[in-house]
């Protein structure tokens, strides 16, 4: 008797000091979630059927902040939809960097308690940081079978830099990162970026991904411009077209998961508009300011050509990015998989916000393919069937926020992780 009071303490014992309560932030919210989803498509497929699913490549339910897993009881991968490789493997001793076995405890805990959170660390291959994922699991009815839901633990924010509010003034002198506030009303303040030559594209990039950025090439631009600060926010956008189309939660089938979060807010990048309607806000603007007196004649607001919004998000450096990514951009490691209000992380050398990440910018030229020889004040080509976005979003991984990477939009085409910055320069090319 006194035996099994023993045995039956530690168990307890051990369940309790593994146990973890759920953690904060929306990454918890939606894997608990997607681990409902995956329960009901278990008990109406079956295990076996079901496993296929979570492991098929074009699975759509989760990418690479979330992912489904199951292990039998005796710590055989059935399904692991990060990385199929692992399934058949049994991971009973896996262990983190930290020599935490947490397959094992997942396990056990599911035997005693049915259900709980785990977590675990990893190597970014990228930051090459180490970073924490978060696993909600369950045992499966009728099965000695554990199914869990990871995630991206949201890392702790590095104290982020107050954006500056400087008093209106005149066009200052024309240096580099001079900044002026163009439209009180709007609070629309810009930054200049002087002309100047810089290299645009980067070789092909290793481990199969195809930054469509190469080959590296010069590139000349001889007339200077003024850039937003951030991207246009939502306030900005209702104050000129009247109306906010950026949707409280949205319900179309986006390939990336959709939180249960709103993407609308004053200080949000606008989102969910087309090339087409950006343009038509551009001009909008411009004869609102003409009309005002306060934009000259020969100026307009526009989209950055894709040379244009490089070399400003480089600011001048001709480096992807410069610091630490975390500290600079929302992107799919810390994003916690939504929009955030502008300018809250760090500016780049020109004082530009979110440059990297938040939301993708559409750029004004339609796509194409580069060459190696110099040009001088490129703006693509004439006509085609999709523009270049830029700069990464909430949803991007960490590859894509550098401004080597470069991607085409359908010109038709709106999703919550697209928006747009503003430049001001002379009319024509």
């Amino acid at each position: 008797m006194k035996k099994n009071l023993i045995v039956f303490t530690l168990s307890l014992f051990c369940s309790l000091a593994t146990a973890q309560t759920q953690p904060e932030g929306q990454g918890a919210v939606d894997a608990k979630d997607w681990l409902r989803q995956g329960q009901e498509l278990i008990k109406k497929q079956g295990l076996e059927a079901a496993a296929t699913t979570f492991n098929d490549q074009k699975f759509q339910w989760v990418r690479a902040v979330y992912y489904i897993v199951i292990y039998k009881f005796d710590g055989t991968c059935l399904v692991q939809s990060k990385d199929p490789k692992e399934v058949g493997i049994n991971a009973m001793e896996t262990a983190d960097p930290a020599g935490k076995k947490y397959i094992r405890e997942m396990i056990e805990a599911a035997k005693t308690t049915g259900e709980g959170w785990v977590d675990y660390q990893w190597m970014d291959p990228y930051s090459k940081k180490v970073r924490t994922r978060d696993i909600y699991f369950q045992k499966i009815e009728g099965q000695d079978a554990v199914v869990g839901c990871a995630f991206l633990k949201r890392p702790i924010l590095p104290v982020l830099k107050e954006r500056p509010q400087l008093a209106t003034t005149g066009l200052p002198s024309g240096d580099a990162g001079k900044r002026r506030m163009f439209t009180p009303d709007l609070n629309l303040a810009m930054h200049w970026c002087p002309a100047g030559t810089f290299t645009l594209g980067t070789p092909l990039i290793a481990e199969n991904h195809t930054y469509q950025d190469s080959p590296p090439h010069q590139v000349t631009l001889t007339h200077g411009f003024w850039t937003g600060e951030t991207e246009v926010t939502q306030a900005q956008w209702e104050a000129v077209m009247g109306s906010n189309p950026a949707p409280d939660h949205s319900v179309r089938g986006d390939l990336v998961h959709i939180p249960a979060v709103s993407f609308k807010g004053p200080d949000l990048p606008i989102n969910d508009v087309t090339w087409d309607e950006v343009m038509s806000f551009c001009k909008k603007l411009t004869d609102r300011e003409h009309q005002a007196g306060r934009l000259p004649a020969d100026a307009v607001y526009t989209l950055p050509t894709e040379a244009q919004w490089v070399y400003a998000a480089e600011a001048g450096s001709n480096l992807t990015f410069t610091g630490d990514l975390d500290t600079i951009a929302w992107y799919q490691t810390n994003g916690d998989s939504m929009l955030h209000p502008v300018a809250q992380k760090l500016p780049n050398a020109w004082g530009l916000y979110d440059t990297h990440g938040n939301a993708w910018e559409f750029c004004s030229d339609w796509e194409g393919n580069f060459t190696a020889d110099a040009v001088i004040d490129p703006i693509g080509p004439p006509s085609g069937n999709a523009h270049v976005i830029r700069g990464g979003g909430w949803d991007a991984p960490y590859k894509d926020c550098l401004t080597a990477r470069r991607k085409f939009w359908p010109a038709t085409g709106r999703r919550i992780y697209v928006g747009f910055r503003l430049i001001c320069t002379a009319k024509g090319p």
